[in-house]
Formats: structure tokens, sequence, C-alpha cells
């Protein structure tokens, strides 16, 4: 995006208050949508480590030259093991390889991370153990990677493409242990150059979680400032009673009615009332799943989900046929363009060829011995599908955006419904400290990170069309905590 994003937040602010509006908005996205935000790869984490070796050339010399000394001897002993033919000899060097990985990951990889776990077992049985060190290797580096300084980063990828093409190629095993040392050398020298940076920080803030909390908390006061000096207090509460409307009304009820409503957010600031500016993104990603959520299961509705029985009876073990009924929605989804983040997202006239070909084609494979005029209904069905595509108020879309506004309203009015068996931690553990800090208590946590169950609505049942509504939950929730949080004296009036 070429402009500032105060541009299209909010035009009227100027000079210090734009500037304001972008150090808000960058601190918001940081603190709600990292991986967004960051870098590929990187975690929070990375923003705060030194970048920058402050020793004088001579300090960095003598401590080479010493290194150089005493390490010699234990990496030749080393090699000496790793290339061993004999397992008695092998192992037990590669068991230390792995211990040192393990320590060397602790300080700011949680325990419970699937490689961490690999490498505090034991060792599993292999043909070539060598080869399996190599691997944990390289899984190891790009945890490295995930949590360094963006000045590592080149360093970490020229040893990760040498390991991951020896790993590919069949060399003898002295070639192999030659690499491999040389790059426990490169991930210990890392793992410790990391712990360095981390120190001085991870004393003071402890893990990721705390980050996020205090990039929340300077995200929220950076908000109301520029809000406030823009607008100013008592402007802001008036403006946020009129958008409210009824005083017993819920607030989200209504912001609810503005996200189903057909009108584009991002081109329409006056719809959402100062509190709401700086959700405007966040709210019109739920507005452009919903629409498209509407359309795909108006269209779906067409040629309903078949049940895995009625599957089975009509295309036995016809396994093209079985995989174009399952990714029948998802090539929907696609066509109609309804993820916010492709490329580009506007629906062509040749896009909607594609959905009509979709539905007729479906059909046909349902009904391959079809009797009387195909020809007939195969018009129907396209006639059918440009309706729903293009009248706004068919009454198909009217009746699942109806439900659909209805479950959601229903749904954020409550407490969050927890998932049943979530996968995954809540939160990001970076695993001991290098002493005891202050760590916030769960109940701490940002209440849209937990995982909720998902939304059932009856017209809107296919797997596909859960994963998009809980996306949509998510965004609500996420809106829902932040304005919470951020303008409570407001919401209360």
């Amino acid at each position: 995006m070429d402009n500032d994003i105060s541009d299209i937040l909010m035009p009227a602010a100027k000079g210090e208050l734009r500037e304001g509006v972008n150090a808000a908005f960058t601190l918001r996205a940081l603190s709600l949508h990292p991986r967004r935000a960051l870098p590929a790869g990187k975690t929070l984490l990375s923003l705060f480590m030194k970048e920058n070796d402050d020793r004088s050339e001579q300090e960095k010399q003598k401590e080479k030259q010493i290194n150089d000394i005493v390490k010699k001897a234990y990496w030749d002993a080393a090699l000496e093991q790793v290339s061993s033919p004999s397992p008695d000899i092998q192992i037990p060097r590669l068991k230390v390889f792995y211990h040192d990985l393990f320590s060397a990951l602790k300080p700011f990889i949680s325990r419970e991370h699937p490689v961490m776990v690999a490498l505090s077992s034991p060792l599993s049985p292999s043909s070539n153990h060598l080869a399996s060190a190599l691997n944990y290797l390289i899984l190891a580096l790009n945890l490295m990677k995930s949590v360094c300084a963006p000045i590592h980063d080149n360093d970490i990828d020229e040893t990760l493409a040498k390991l991951e093409n020896i790993h590919k190629l069949h060399v003898p095993r002295e070639t192999l242990a030659e690499e491999y040392i040389s790059g426990m050398k490169f991930a210990l020298h890392m793992g410790q150059t990391i712990a360095d940076d981390y120190q001085s920080f991870m004393l003071k803030y402890g893990d990721e979680s705390n980050i996020a909390a205090m990039l929340r908390g300077s995200a929220r006061e950076q908000e109301r400032e520029v809000i406030v000096g823009l607008f100013g207090q008592e402007k802001i509460s008036r403006l946020w009673k009129r958008w409210k409307g009824s005083d017993s009304g819920v607030w989200t009820d209504k912001l609810l009615d503005v996200v189903g409503s057909l009108e584009p957010l991002m081109a329409s600031p006056d719809l959402l009332p100062p509190p709401l500016i700086m959700s405007r993104v966040d709210l019109a990603e739920a507005q452009t799943l919903f629409l498209g959520l509407i359309i795909t299961a108006s269209i779906r509705s067409l040629v309903p989900q078949l049940s895995p029985g009625r599957l089975s009876v009509l295309y036995r073990d016809n396994q093209d046929a079985l995989q174009k009924e399952a990714t029948f929605t998802e090539r929907l989804w696609t066509l109609i363009g309804a993820d916010p983040f492709a490329n580009d997202h506007a629906t062509t006239e040749s896009d909607l060829d594609g959905i009509v070909e979709e539905v007729v084609s479906l059909w046909r494979m349902r009904n391959p011995d079809a009797s009387g005029d195909t020809l007939t209904k195969e018009t129907e069905l396209r006639d059918m599908t440009r309706q729903i595509i293009n009248q706004e108020a068919h009454p198909v879309r009217e009746l699942l955006k109806k439900r659909l506004l209805d479950g959601l309203k229903q749904r954020i009015a409550q407490p969050i419904i927890p998932r049943e068996k979530a996968s995954g931690p809540n939160h990001i553990s970076a695993g001991r400290a290098l002493k005891p800090v202050a760590r916030l208590k769960p109940s701490k946590g940002f209440p849209s990170d937990q995982p909720e169950a998902d939304l059932l609505v009856t017209g809107i049942g296919d797997p596909a069309f859960r994963v998009h509504m809980r996306h949509i939950l998510h965004i609500l929730r996420m809106v829902q905590s932040w304005v919470e949080s951020t303008w409570n004296d407001i919401l209360v009036l």
C-alpha cells in the first residue's frame, strides 16, 4: 500500500497526529496480528534483539584466538566420533549434541515444542543416526531463525542451504560427518549469540506473552491519544451514542449490522464511530468474508452437500468424483474472490462463468442418467446461479444472511465458548528465563486468543464454511475485546 494507513483511517489527521495514527496502528497490528506485521518466520521477541556487537576489534580477536586454541581439540575429537562406523562410539556423541541443541534453544523455545521434545527424548531407532541428527540440526536452526535478530538471518540461511543440500545427497559418512560438525559449531555459536541478545530483555520483560501484553498496553494508550486529539472526548461520546442508537441495545449488534451491510467499510469511513476507527481494516476483512460466505452458501444450496452414505452409493470407488465433491466449496470460494488477502479478489466475468460451470458440472456428475430435458435443467441452474450472485436481495441470500447475523449476534453477546479438544497452547511460552521474572497470569491473556467452539448455522453447514465462520468470529471477538479494554469509559455511556 503506497499511502500511509492514516490516509485511509483518518485523512483529516495532520502533522504529529498523522504520525500518531501510523504509530498506533502499527502497535495494534504487532500486538494483535504479529504474523502479518512481522517478516515471515519472525516473532515479537526478535524485535528486541541487539543488532550490533559493541566490542573493539582487539577484544574480538583476542577472544577468537583463545577459543580457537581451546576448541580445536574438542571438535577434532567430536568429528572422529561422529564419523565412526561403530554405533557404540557415534551414538553417545550424537546424544551429547542433541542435549547441546536442546540447551541452546531452551531459554526461548517452549519445552513442549515437537523439536524440543525430540531433542530431549531417547534417540529413535534409525538406519542412519547421523542423517537423523542432521535433520534435527536443520530443524533447530529454523527455530533459531524464528527468534533471532534480523541481522543474523543471512548467516543462518547460508548454513541451512549447505545442510539441506548435503542432506539430499548420498555422500560418504565422513563427508556427512564433516558437514554435521560444521553445522553444529555454527548452531551452538548462534545459540549463544541469541542468548546474549536475549539476556537484558528477558531479565526485564519475560516471555512473549508479556511482550504482547506490553505492546497492547502501549497501542491502547497511543490510540486514545490520537483519537481524542483529533475528535475531543465530548465529540467521541456524542458520536458513539448517535451510532449506537438505542440505550438498551448491545453495541456489538450495531457493529454486526454494519459488517453485514453491503456498503464497503474501507470506502465509507463514516459508518464507524471514533472508537472503532482503528478496527476498520479488521472489520473490512470480516465484511469481505461475510459476504463471500453468504454468496457461496447460497450457491451451494443449488447442489447441496451429500451425506457420506449417499456419496458412497453414487460414486462407489470413483476417487476423482469424490475429490471433486470434497473440494467444490473451496473452488467456489476461490472463484468468488472471498479471500481478503488474495492479490486480486474482484470477481470478473470470467470468474462468474467459471462459477456457473462448476455448479452445472457437479449437477451433471450427480445425474449421469438424467432423463427429460437436461438442457432445460442446466439452463435453469445457470440462471439461478447468476441471479444469486447478481441480486443483492436474492431470497436465499437474505435468508442465510439473517441466520448468520442472528447467530453471530447471539454468540458475541455471550462469553467465549471453548472449543473442545483445542489444539496447541493458548499462548506462546518462552521456556525458562535466565532468572525469575514476573509473568502474566493466564487470565491476563487476550480473550480472542482463546480457541472458540464452532458456530453452527442452518444452511451453512459445509465443513469449509465452518473454517470461514470461525475466522469471522475471531475477528469480531478481537475487535470486541480491544474496544472494551480501550474505550470502556465510552461504552458505558
